[in-house]
């Protein structure tokens, strides 16, 4: 599940003492220690997950070399270039200059 965090950064690294601005305006914060969450997670995760990548990545990659190598045997097949064959529209934008 995802969740919308725009202060995650804030957490994780922490924030330096600051005058408020918005409700507290002019309010002193004293600042926040860092409390570090996604870098922790990264570390005890990584290898797992660049696993889970690679073979997702590597599956998707033989599913496209199949199809094209499927596509080019149709394609060299008798009579499949006439079936693939394309004429360009007379509309001058495919046409060669003289």
């Amino acid at each position: 599940m995802t969740v919308k965090a725009p202060h995650a950064h804030l957490v994780e690294l922490g924030t330096a003492p600051h005058i408020n601005a918005g409700k507290l305006i002019g309010t002193q914060h004293p600042g926040t220690a860092q409390q570090p969450f996604v870098r922790p997670a990264w570390v005890a995760e990584k290898n797992a997950t660049i696993e889970r990548i690679a073979k997702a990545l590597g599956n998707e990659i033989m599913r496209a070399a199949r199809r094209a190598a499927n596509k080019a045997a149709t394609f060299a097949s008798p009579g499949a270039q006439a079936a693939f064959h394309h004429t360009p529209p007379a509309c001058g934008v495919f046409s060669h200059p003289k």
